[in-house]
């Protein structure tokens, strides 16, 4: 895990959230696919995938934290059939707000 991921995993956990404990990445069989980009400021974008249940296909959400480390999904929950489609959405939402910001 990068050390952008690890920052976001800590913060979330310093504020009493929840959303990377073992027993709630298991329950929804999710896995961190990785930091995409962002910052405190603007959001931390990422891509997360969940599988529910075997035979079921793995599927790709795109997740941003906020400054006070809460964890919220952007736009629909396992919205992308794969990682790279989540990935381009993520980078997009990205560039919009950077570009909003400037």
């Amino acid at each position: 895990m990068s050390k952008i991921m690890q920052s976001i995993v800590k913060r979330n956990a310093a504020a009493g959230h929840h959303f990377f404990e073992r027993d709630t990445m298991s329950f929804f069989n999710s896995r961190v696919e990785g930091f995409v980009g962002g910052s405190r400021k603007l959001g931390a974008y990422f891509v997360t995938s969940e599988q529910f249940e075997e035979g079921y296909p793995r599927l790709y959400t795109v997740r941003v934290q906020s400054s006070d480390g809460r964890i919220s999904t952007v736009g629909d929950f396992q919205q992308y059939s794969t990682l790279e489609a989540a990935k381009v959405a993520a980078w997009d939402l990205v560039d919009h707000i950077s570009g909003e910001n400037q």
